[in-house]
This record gives structure tokens, sequence and C-alpha cells, in this order.
């Protein structure tokens, strides 16, 4: 079972930095965030906080008073679900929208460009001959 980490029983639209906590779900799991207002899901990676695993909400789906609704998917399958309630209230006039990290196509591609970037120069690399002979 799924809660709203804060001990809260819904969401507060425009509110930002919420979490759900997601207590024994798998190590390899993502997390899946979507409303009637969207054409996709905006995929998160689950973290530990507090002895508790946990998924951030993406803060563009608190700006809208709309059921929010979180799957947990692993290796491809859906294996939970939840659903929670936005209640209505005015924006606040000092609100600031703060984009919530998204696991994304552009985040990995990204990620493997700095990965690239942080090898040495003077590497020294191995043609196919050279490394069969040193692991046979």
């Amino acid at each position: 079972m799924f809660e709203i980490y804060g001990n809260q029983s819904h969401f507060w639209q425009w509110d930002i930095d919420q979490k759900i906590i997601l207590d024994g779900i798998p190590q390899d799991a993502e997390v899946h965030f979507s409303n009637a207002k969207t054409d996709g899901a905006f995929v998160v990676v689950p973290y530990a906080l507090d002895e508790h695993t946990v998924a951030d909400v993406p803060n563009v789906l608190l700006q809208q008073y709309t059921e929010i609704l979180c799957y947990v998917k692993v290796s491809g399958k859906t294996v939970d679900a939840a659903r929670y309630g936005v209640w209505h209230r005015h924006k606040p006039d000092d609100y600031i929208y703060t984009e919530t990290e998204i696991k994304s196509f552009e985040n990995l591609e990204q990620w493997v460009k700095d990965e690239i970037s942080s090898i040495p120069q003077s590497a020294t690399y191995l043609d196919n001959a050279e490394f069969s002979a040193l692991t046979n």
C-alpha cells in the first residue's frame, strides 16, 4: 500500500516537491505518474529517504485539480497502482514552478555523453585479438 509522505490523505493543488512512500517495491522498479489531462506518463526513479523508498510526484501534475494516478512498473509490467486526489486551492501569489527530474531519453543520452567525456584521452584500448589473448 502506498501513502503520501508526511501523513497526508491527499495532495493540495499548487504544492511542490511532494512524495509517495513505496516501501517494499523492487529495486529495479520505475514509478509512472499521470492524470486524465496528460497524454503519457512521467517516469520517476524511486530512492531511499528516512528509511523509506519514495518517489517524487512531478510538480506539473500538482498544478491541476485532477486525480493523480501512480503505477509501479517492474521489467515492463505494472505490478501495483494507486490514485490520489488533488484538492483545489487558488494559486498562491508566491508560487514558483520547479521542474521535477523525470527519467527520459534525454537524461540517459546526457549521462552517456558525460560518462564518455570522463574517459581519459590517454586510455589504452585493446583490439579484439589483444583482448582475446589476455582473457584466454
